[in-house]
C-alpha cells in the first residue's frame, strides 16, 4: 500500500511547497508516490525526494482530466490512499472511483473572494457533490472550507512550518549576514515574498516603498508574470536604490534572517507558508486581513492589518512603528512562540497522518 500525492500545477507556490515540505518528512516513514507536473519542483528539492517514486503527468489540462486519470490509476492499486492536493487536483480526484481512499487538501477560499456571485453559487455547489467522492476534505485554515464547514466529512488542519529552519537569528549574526548578502547594516528591511501577480500586490508595495524615507528598503523574493513591470516601475521611479529583486530563489531563509518585518499585500489567500515562515524567524508581519490570515495573526498584538489600496496610511503606519523598538521587539517574541505553539510542521504532519491512518481500514 502507497500513499499517493497528486498535484496539478505548474507554479511553486504555497500549496506546491506545502506538499514538498510535507512528503520530505514523511519519505523516511512511509511508501510514498508523488504525482506532479515536470516543471514545479527544482532539481535540488527533486533530489532530496530520493525515496519517493516521482511520476510527472503528461498534462495538467482540464480537458484531459481523464487521460491524467488513466495514467495515475494504471500506477497505482485499489488499495493505496491518495491525497489531491490544490483545486485541481480535487476536481481530478471526483473522477476516481467512489471505493478509493480518497483525502481533498483545500488550500484556497471555496468562495473566492476575486470569483463573481454565480461563481461563487455555482463553486459553493460543486464543493457538496465533490464530498460525495472523498472520504475526507482538509482545509488548510478554517476559511478555505467555511461553507461546507458543517459538514460531517469537513476538517480543518493549519498549514505548519519547520521551526528546524525557521527561526529568529540573534542582532550580531544578522547583522553578519547582512555584510555576507551586501545589505546596509542600517537599513529598515521589509521582505515580501511571492510570484509576482496582482492578487500579491507587488505593485502596492513599491509604493509604499516609494513614499518611506530612504532609511527603508524592500527586498522582493520571487518571480511571476508581473515581475517586468515591477521592474519597470522601480526604474521609472528611480527605486535601484530603495529596492532589491532577487529573483526565483531557494535562499529565502536568509532573507527573512536580514529584515525587519514582512510586508504581505495579497487581495485572496488560504493560510499562507510565507507568513508563517516570517513569524517563526521572528519578523513582525504586515499584511491585509485576507482569508485565513486573521487565524493567526491578530491586529496589533503579532501583527498589522493594511489596507492594501490606502498606501498613505500604510507608509504612516510603519513608519510610526519602526520608531517604536520594543514593541516590533514583542511582537517578534510573540510571533515564534505562536508558531512553535501552534503551527509546527510536526504537528501538521501528525494530524494529517491520524486521518490517513483512520481510512487506510
Amino acid at each position: 500500500m502507497k500513499i499517493n500525492f497528486v498535484n496539478l500545477s505548474n507554479v511553486l507556490g504555497g500549496q506546491e511547497l506545502y506538499l514538498y515540505n510535507i512528503v520530505l518528512k514523511l519519505q523516511s516513514i512511509y511508501d510514498i508516490r508523488l504525482f506532479i507536473k515536470n516543471s514545479i519542483f527544482s532539481e535540488e528539492q527533486i533530489n532530496s525526494l530520493e525515496k519517493i517514486e516521482i511520476v510527472y503527468v503528461s498534462s495538467i489540462d482540464y480537458r484531459e482530466f481523464k487521460k491524467i486519470k488513466n495514467e495515475i490509476l494504471n500506477r497505482t492499486l485499489k488499495d493505496d490512499v491518495f491525497i489531491f492536493n490544490g483545486n485541481r487536483a480535487i476536481y481530478l480526484g471526483a473522477l476516481f472511483p467512489m471505493s478509493y481512499k480518497k483525502i481533498a487538501i483545500q488550500h484556497s477560499s471555496i468562495i473566492d473572494q476575486q470569483d463573481g456571485v454565480i461563481k461563487k453559487i455555482f463553486r459553493k455547489s460543486l464543493y457538496k457533490v465533490l464530498l460525495n467522492n472523498y472520504v475526507r476534505l482538509i482545509g488548510v485554515s478554517y476559511n478555505t472550507i467555511s461553507p461546507i464547514a458543517s459538514k460531517s466529512k469537513v476538517s480543518v488542519i493549519h498549514n505548519g512550518i519547520d521551526t528546524a529552519k525557521f527561526y529568529p537569528i540573534n542582532e550580531v549574526d544578522k547583522m553578519k549576514l547582512r555584510s555576507r548578502l551586501r545589505f546596509e547594516k542600517d537599513k529598515k528591511i521589509l521582505v515580501m515574498v511571492g510570484v509576482f501577480t496582482d492578487n500579491k500586490g507587488q505593485l502596492e508595495a513599491l509604493k509604499i516603498i516609494e513614499n518611506l524615507s530612504d532609511d527603508f528598503l524592500l527586498i522582493l523574493v520571487g518571480d511571476g508574470p508581473d515581475l517586468e513591470m515591477a521592474k519597470a516601475y522601480v526604474q521609472e521611479k528611480q527605486l535601484l536604490e530603495k529596492v532589491t529583486f532577487t529573483g526565483k530563489t531557494s535562499n529565502v531563509i536568509d532573507y527573512y534572517g536580514i529584515s525587519d518585518a514582512l510586508l504581505f499585500l495579497s487581495k485572496n489567500e488560504g493560510l499562507p507558508l510565507t507568513i508563517l515562515e516570517a513569524m517563526a524567524s521572528g519578523l513582525p508581519i504586515f499584511t491585509t486581513n485576507v482569508g485565513g490570515i486573521k487565524e493567526v495573526v491578530k491586529n496589533n498584538e503579532n501583527g498589522f492589518f493594511l489596507d492594501r489600496n490606502n498606501i498613505p496610511e500604510n507608509v504612516t503606519l510603519i513608519k510610526n512603528l519602526f520608531e517604536k523598538t520594543s514593541l516590533l521587539q514583542k511582537i517578534s517574541r510573540n510571533n515564534v512562540i505562536k508558531i512553535q505553539e501552534n503551527f509546527t510542521l510536526n504537528k501538521n504532519i501528525e494530524l494529517l497522518m491520524q486521518e490517513l491512518l483512520f481510512h487506510k481500514k
